[in-house]
């Protein structure tokens, strides 16, 4: 993985360039699964790029199906726990209100039905406590894999989440007052809108290493200024 770490590298040069409020890496943080005996070796080389990081510049993260399996376990959620902290929480930078989801629960908890619900459960109340239409709140939810990649109702495919799920977690979002969903997983851009009236716009953001599209390596840069939330694709070659 030495032309990645070079990528990772370049990245986190131009991170501390640009100064941002904060990092965030929206999952698949290793290749290697739960269990791979390249999982420590991958997440050592990542963490060596990452300390030429500022220190005042917050990385955070999301769990991807790499990070905690395609099926998760508690198991496996209890490794990226021990390592990145909660797999599910939500933060205030800016006067904008965001909430991380574990996207995992949504694809397969089979194995994780109490951990899923739990996520459900918390999910709701953070939504009621800071809707934008009840407080005026921005609200930006950040998941590992989008919703739909360009069509709001495409089928099910292994790049977004079940419709069965989909279509109930973004009426919510939209009634909640939602801005904009920020994903990764599908290794190229993407997105689009959900709704007609409360719009919920999708983000959907290529990788910075094993491109599957034929956008360049890159990094979404976002912008939060007082009466909008703009954001733009940088690449790095």
């Amino acid at each position: 993985w030495d032309e990645e770490i070079l990528l990772v590298d370049k990245f986190v040069e131009a991170v501390n360039q640009i100064n941002p409020e904060f990092v965030f890496l929206g999952g698949d943080i290793t290749n290697a699964y739960p269990g791979d005996n390249l999982r420590e070796l991958q997440l050592k080389s990542l963490s060596k790029s990452f300390k030429s990081l500022k220190r005042d510049i917050p990385i955070l993260v999301a769990p991807g199906n790499h990070d905690i399996g395609d099926v998760p376990t508690p198991e496996s959620v209890g490794m990226y726990t021990s390592v990145f902290g909660d797999d599910y929480y939500s933060f205030w930078v800016g006067g904008v209100f965001y909430i991380v989801i574990n996207s995992q629960y949504y694809k397969n908890d089979s194995e994780t039905k109490e951990l899923s619900n739990k996520q459900c459960k918390w999910l709701d109340e953070q939504l009621k406590s800071h809707s934008c239409s009840a407080s005026g709140s921005r609200v930006i939810v950040i998941s590992h894999i989008p919703p739909f990649i360009s069509d709001p109702m495409e089928e099910d495919t292994i790049f977004n989440i079940p419709l069965h799920h989909r279509i109930p977690l973004m009426d919510k979002f939209a009634t909640s007052g939602v801005k904009m969903v920020m994903c990764g997983h599908y290794h190229r851009n993407g997105g689009g809108v959900w709704g007609e009236q409360a719009e919920v716009e999708v983000v959907v953001t290529s990788s910075i290493g094993a491109q599957l599209g034929k956008q360049k390596p890159g990094f979404r840069l976002v912008h939060v200024g007082r009466d909008e939330i703009r954001q733009e694709y940088v690449t790095m070659r």
